[in-house]
């Protein structure tokens, strides 16, 4: 009987174990983020670097950074964190607040390698920071959603709807 309890013990921790570890909490991984002054940025964290594309600045490139156990440093500012669950984080440090959500589908910053993918890339970010600002999907018409964009995204458009063309 003894043993039998032991072994229950056992197999429960083990559980719960395997439990907790997949709830780890993981910077690593592609995040969109909107900031207190409601600016749009998606940031690409690898082991000790991050990568950042901004609505006003385009690809800014690798920053280091630094992850503790309630802390993140990057570019000189310490940011507490808070994490509200594994795919949401909130950055807080006395200038600004970052609130950050996991990034899991469409083409990613951690997928974005040269030059020749940015205009690709750019149409799915402009995509998803209207999502994110607004809180709904994108219509079809997303041209006018950003209209100092429409003739970059009309032509970018017309150049893809063409290489599928010449594939068929």
């Amino acid at each position: 009987m003894e043993l039998q309890l032991d072994k229950i013990i056992k197999t429960g921790m083990i559980v719960f174990l395997l439990l907790s570890c997949t709830n780890e909490r993981n910077i690593k991984g592609d995040w969109g983020v909107v900031d207190t002054e409601g600016n749009y940025s998606e940031l690409y964290f690898q082991d000790e670097t991050v990568r950042i594309y901004t609505e006003v600045a385009g690809y800014i490139g690798m920053q280091s950074f630094k992850m503790g156990k309630d802390s993140l440093l990057i570019n000189n500012l310490i940011y507490k964190t808070n994490w509200i669950n594994p795919d949401s984080l909130v950055l807080a440090c006395k200038h600004i607040t970052l609130y950050l959500r996991k990034i899991n589908l469409g083409f990613k910053l951690s997928e974005f390698s040269n030059e020749s993918l940015e205009d690709s890339f750019r149409i799915i970010f402009y995509n998803r920071m209207y999502t994110r600002k607004s809180g709904k999907p994108q219509a079809k018409k997303r041209h006018n959603a950003f209209p100092e964009f429409k003739e970059e995204i009309i032509e970018i458009e017309s150049k893809t709807s063409g290489q599928a063309d010449d594939i068929r």
